[in-house]
């Protein structure tokens, strides 16, 4: 490899000087509000009005609510058991849901029962039983459940895990990269679904949308990054396949922290070393939340190459500030170093409320 020679040493030397002054990242949110406990509120108003007897609501929550307790154990073990306990749930919300209600409950077992599938490695039918869940939630998007958008933008990314994890990462990639285009800017092309990627169903709900346009986006990057270390990704561009032509509005403090994120990685992949470092001085610099840590463990192998290749004279005393830094100083080291992969989807589970409770949005949650 090739000393990179476009690097003004003095930058190096304040890096190493940074790295013990970089300040801590903020144990909070920047969303003023949780936008997961926002959208379960704003759908249990969308289905009242379905409720004619006043118990309807109660009676579909205590059925999906067990779909989901069937769906980490499928997670854990995809037995015949669970298989069997799917069933026999789903043979209860036929004889005692109807109308809206039993759609509501039978596309959330849809998803247990894709991700069933998945777990067997019979991934075909997994993508047609996620299909077939997105159609149930565009028809009740249409009856005025107005936030299951993002239940089906939920199933198109579970369908980019299934292609990931299928081996087909050409698809996972561009299907992940059209999700993100979508959330952020209300591009539709390249997802399943025609109702739900209407504009005004993407406008109905902003906030609760914008908070899992956040989620989904450092999903991508922790995806990224654990895809990365398989002997696979040598010869792929990882992250041009999952983040190319995705153009960011930074008018948030997330979306600044994520615009500012993708121009770093861009700047390192044109080569513009000098610009990289100084770059990212002032992207560890800037308080943010912890939630978006993952961004800056992303950005590690890249620093990591420019200072091995950069004939800095202290490279050893920087480094091992860098991996003081990665390692002992990140409110999330341990769960993201360790942990995030193995609970990402592409080797983990599907099944909803799997988040460690430090950061339930990092950890990829939601039924397939």
């Amino acid at each position: 490899m090739q000393k990179v020679t476009n690097v003004n040493l003095k930058s190096l030397s304040l890096l190493e000087e940074k790295f013990s002054l970089f300040p801590p990242s903020d144990p909070k949110s920047t969303m003023t509000y949780d936008y997961n406990k926002l959208s379960e509120i704003l759908q249990d108003k969308e289905i009242k009005p379905f409720d004619n007897n006043g118990d309807g609501t109660e009676k579909v929550y205590i059925l999906t609510r067990e779909f989901g307790q069937i769906a980490a154990e499928v997670a854990r073990n995809p037995s015949i058991a669970s298989l069997q306990a799917y069933f026999d749930l789903d043979k209860r919300v036929e004889e005692n849901l109807n109308g809206n209600f039993y759609l509501y409950a039978k596309q959330w077992g849809l998803s247990v029962k894709a991700l069933y599938f998945y777990k067997l490695g019979e991934f075909q039918r997994a993508i047609d039983y996620t299909l077939e869940c997105i159609a149930l939630n565009e028809y009740l998007m249409t009856c005025g459940i107005h936030t299951l958008m993002l239940r089906c933008a939920e199933q198109n990314r579970n369908i980019s895990r299934i292609y990931f994890k299928s081996g087909n990462w050409d698809e996972g990639a561009r299907m992940a990269n059209s999700l993100l285009r979508f959330l952020f800017n209300n591009d539709t092309d390249g997802l399943h679904g025609k109702t739900f990627v209407q504009h005004a169903y993407w406008a109905k709900t902003p906030y609760v949308r914008e908070g899992y346009a956040y989620e989904c986006f450092r999903g991508f990057v922790s995806q990224m990054v654990v895809l990365s270390k398989l002997p696979k990704a040598i010869s792929l561009d990882l992250f041009s396949m999952i983040f190319s032509n995705l153009e960011i509005d930074a008018n948030s403090i997330d979306r600044v922290f994520i615009y500012n994120w993708l121009e770093l990685k861009h700047t390192f992949r044109l080569g513009e070393h000098e610009k990289f470092i100084n770059d990212l001085i002032d992207y560890f610099d800037t308080p943010m939340s912890f939630k978006y840590e993952i961004l800056k463990v992303a950005l590690y192998d890249d620093l990591i190459e420019v200072i091995k290749n950069s004939n800095y004279h202290f490279e050893s005393r920087l480094l091992e500030k860098v991996n003081d830094y990665f390692e002992n100083k990140l409110l999330m080291s341990n769960v993201i170093i360790k942990d995030i992969g193995a609970k990402n989807n592409v080797t983990g589970s599907f099944e909803r409320g799997n988040q460690n409770p430090e950061d339930k949005d990092t950890k990829l949650k939601s039924a397939i």
